[in-house]
């Protein structure tokens, strides 16, 4: 017999039809997805004021706050508290225009039912794509 759960169910993950086994349920408390937040600048204080000034290791650090090693090693190897704008690719939209779009969408029906391409025909004269004008506006 096989396993008749909704993930098994519409193949997104594997069975094992030797043991009949559903791969998911063996996995379920693993968490998916092991990334971990980026720290704000006072939590970064707060892990350079335990290393410098009190004088705690990683470790110590780790276990007082919850943080990943990784995460304490990056505040700690900083040259100040102060989190970095990060790296990526420059809007192509400028606030203002964005403002503009906003205030053509939320004035009337019938621009508020217009598709995404249709948008930035009638506003911008195509300048812009269907995935700017959607990320603006999500």
């Amino acid at each position: 017999m096989q396993c008749t759960c909704k993930f098994c169910l519409f193949g997104l993950f594997i069975i094992i039809l030797r043991t009949r086994f559903c791969l998911f349920h063996a996995y379920s408390n693993m968490p998916l997805v092991r990334s971990s937040k980026q720290l704000t600048a006072d939590q970064r204080k707060q892990v350079r004021t335990l290393y410098f000034d009190s004088g705690n290791l990683y470790a110590a650090i780790q276990r007082i706050t919850g943080y990943t090693k990784a995460q304490v090693g990056h505040a700690v190897r900083a040259v100040s508290a102060t989190v970095l704008p990060r790296s990526g690719r420059p809007r192509t939209i400028t606030p203002e225009q964005e403002e503009e779009l906003i205030a053509f969408v939320c004035a009337s029906k019938r621009n508020r039912r217009m598709c995404f391409l249709e948008l930035s025909m009638c506003l911008f004269n195509a300048v812009f794509g269907m995935a700017t004008i959607r990320n603006c506006l999500y």
